[in-house]
């Protein structure tokens, strides 16, 4: 027998091995695998964001921005502010400006020498409703600020039924305790302020005839008649 040439097997071989190559490649299975090697996650692509992060996001991308008003500089993202050389033209401005600020938590607006009216107050109120203000005022002969958390107006006398002091109550948020004591209001009339503001302990005198009293933030009454030097009635 006569061997084939070498040169004709390795020709052969190469043929055979061509062949199973492009069968591979045209399997299914192949392309499955091919595909499971090369494609991309879902995750790998965009990443899962859960609804916290997408609002810290939100939060840490506010634009915040440098202003200048009432003499001051200052940044939109503070809590303090210091408005007090504010005057009545300068309130709306003011306004608009409080309005953007949802960190603040104190500010400064002066007092009565400004010249600033009760709807000044209300305006500034509005626009920025979660701080507080400090604001000073005059009332019954006392100095006095809406950053205060007492008001003692204990045997002062009051002859307008309290009304110049309803105009400030509403702008009073610190306000806890309220003291009328033998101010010359009635009871019906502190019932009604007592009623007005649950969140301030409002405090009168009562009197039981002529000669007995006792203040309403007692816990206990004693039938005794007070001596002359504590007793002081209001005309």
């Amino acid at each position: 027998m006569r061997k084939k040439p070498i040169k004709a097997i390795l020709v052969a071989f190469l043929c055979i091995i061509s062949a199973a190559m492009l069968v591979f490649s045209t399997s299914p299975r192949m392309k499955n695998t091919a595909v499971e090697n090369t494609t991309v996650s879902d995750s790998e692509v965009m990443p899962e964001v859960t609804g916290n992060e997408i609002e810290e996001e939100q939060i840490s991308s506010k634009t915040y921005r440098t202003v200048t008003l009432c003499n001051n500089t200052f940044s939109t993202s503070n809590h303090k502010l210091d408005l007090s050389q504010i005057t009545p033209s300068d309130v709306d401005e003011v306004c608009a400006v409080l309005s953007e600020m949802d960190n603040l938590e104190y500010v400064d607006i002066g007092n009565y020498t400004n010249g600033l009216a009760i709807d000044d107050l209300g305006k500034l109120y509005d626009a920025a409703p979660n701080a507080r203000f400090s604001y000073g005022f005059q009332l019954y002969g006392q100095e006095l600020n809406t950053y205060d958390e007492v008001l003692d107006f204990n045997h002062y006398t009051i002859t307008d039924n309290a009304e110049e002091l309803l105009k400030y109550l509403p702008y009073m948020r610190n306000c806890k305790t309220l003291d009328m004591d033998s101010c010359g209001i009635g009871n019906e009339r502190m019932a009604e302020i007592r009623d007005m503001y649950p969140k301030i302990e409002v405090i009168w005198r009562i009197w039981f005839g002529s000669d007995y009293s006792v203040r309403t933030n007692v816990e206990k009454i004693l039938a005794s008649k007070p001596s002359w030097s504590q007793v002081h009635i209001c005309v």
